[in-house]
């Protein structure tokens, strides 16, 4: 039987509480929440922190004691010989005492050190990844496809694709011809979702549903879209590939969610995939990429200036379409 990991989440400020939960929600693991030092309780702590697979403490929880708080926490989890890896975040303004002051204390900070007014939630996301992701043996590592666990629920981000006129194409032109055309897109968008490490979770003809989840799964997923429009023009051009007279054109929506996972991909169902048809359905333009805003706030700045805001939201969340070249 599978334990899923335990992440101990030691914060005062309740936006950044909101903000670090809602990410570790993500990830097949339970979160215990201490928002104080008095909920945080040493003695228990020491106690119970074989428990623990991942900390994440905010340094300041006592504006009195300053960061002190934090580093009394840190000089008990090293004490203890514990070999729980800890997060820092902190809003502390003096980054270069705290670095100095947090030397002593390298064996048990894993590698990235967060800043409240320079936070990049997709590093942090990242680290997660690579902290909670559960494999075979239950060690601790990057999700893959090949360790995922069923029943467990995962972050993926999701690709929804379309083709637009699937039916008229079919009812229009020689079956055999269009068929083959078909068949060919769905090859050449599987070529592209394997180069960026990803899945066809389902091709119903018209188009189907992809997810990525090993290693930067957003910029992957947005990428893979973009490797899809780039390269259509060419499948459109090699009459080996498109045996019509007419050119295939798509319909692209990303958006970045949780599922629990099956083996049996058909059976994978959540909100998320639900969301990200209907943004494909209803917002979708043809030969562009539709992204949420869960997918956006996630993008590096490279990818984030090309899209530009839709005026409304849909179905209560932000969306972003591809710039028109």
């Amino acid at each position: 039987m599978t334990t899923e990991p335990v992440a101990l989440l030691i914060e005062d400020d309740p936006a950044w509480r909101d903000i670090i939960q809602r990410k570790l929600g993500q990830y097949p693991c339970f979160v215990e929440v201490a928002e104080n030092l008095g909920q945080v309780d040493i003695k228990f702590l020491m106690g119970k922190l074989s428990k623990y697979s991942l900390v994440i403490l905010d340094l300041t929880l006592d504006t009195t004691l300053g960061i002190k708080a934090g580093l009394d926490i840190l000089q008990n989890i090293v004490e203890h010989h514990t070999d729980v890896p800890v997060i820092i975040i902190s809003g502390y303004e003096n980054r270069e005492e705290l670095i100095e002051k947090l030397k002593p204390f390298s064996q048990v900070i894993v590698d990235r050190l967060f800043f409240k007014d320079s936070f990049e939630l997709a590093s942090f996301d990242r680290l997660l990844g690579n902290l909670l992701g559960v494999g075979k043996t239950g060690q601790r590592g990057e999700p893959n496809w090949q360790n995922l666990q069923a029943k467990l629920v995962y972050a993926f981000c999701f690709l929804k694709i379309d083709i637009k006129g699937h039916s008229r194409l079919l009812d229009s032109y020689n079956t055999i011809e269009a068929s083959d055309t078909l068949d060919s897109f769905e090859e050449f968008v599987e070529l592209k979702v394997d180069a960026r490490h990803g899945q066809i979770w389902g091709w119903q003809g018209d188009g189907g549903l992809c997810a990525f989840i090993i290693g930067d799964s957003v910029n992957d997923a947005v990428s893979c879209a973009n490797d899809i429009l780039d390269n259509l023009p060419q499948f459109n051009a090699d009459r080996t590939k498109n045996k019509i007279r007419e050119e295939i054109r798509v319909r692209i929506a990303v958006h970045y969610g949780t599922a629990r996972y099956r083996y049996e991909k058909g059976r994978i169902h959540s909100p998320a995939i639900n969301f990200v048809a209907h943004l494909e359905a209803k917002k979708g333009k043809i030969n562009s990429v539709c992204i949420s805003n869960d997918v956006w706030k996630e993008l590096p700045d490279r990818f984030r200036s090309k899209f530009e805001k839709d005026p409304e939201n849909f179905e209560s969340k932000e969306i972003f379409h591809y710039k028109s070249s």
